[in-house]
């Protein structure tokens, strides 16, 4: 199993938009892949992409409002974020930035699971099983 940390706020993956015959992404989008790429070179060097059947466990830290109060804070931390954004669309910026660096593509994840909470920074855990976990009869 490998686990991986990133210390960069989560952040939804946008849709593209489309004009001019063109499709488009995102400045921000653009620079936060960049980043999360940056991480998880360092973290997994030269090690060959790997190749699954996977099981891919993703949490989203997801950072508390400035202007939540200190209490407020203490009882929020580690409860679970049942708002914007969507767990599906914070995935999916994670699964792009994996390709051809944590896994040959994304499609080789056979199981995927995803956690939104709350907590004091923002962050994201990337967990890695090549254990592919049968759950269904």
């Amino acid at each position: 199993m490998y686990a991986i940390e990133i210390p960069i706020e989560p952040r939804a993956m946008a849709r593209p938009r489309f004009g001019k015959g063109k499709t488009y992404t995102s400045k921000a989008d653009v620079s936060h892949k960049a980043v999360m790429v940056f991480h998880l070179r360092k973290f997994w060097g030269n090690h060959a992409p790997l190749e699954g059947p996977l099981t891919v466990s993703v949490t989203f830290f997801m950072p508390m409002p400035p202007s939540w109060a200190k209490k407020k804070k203490e009882v929020m931390n580690s409860h679970p974020h049942t708002s914007k954004p969507d767990c599906d669309n914070l995935a999916k910026s994670v699964m792009d930035a994996g390709n051809g660096i944590l896994w040959k593509d994304d499609a080789v994840i056979a199981d995927l699971r995803v956690c939104k909470t709350w907590a004091k920074t923002g962050s994201i855990l990337i967990e890695i099983s090549e254990e592919y976990i049968e759950w269904m009869p």
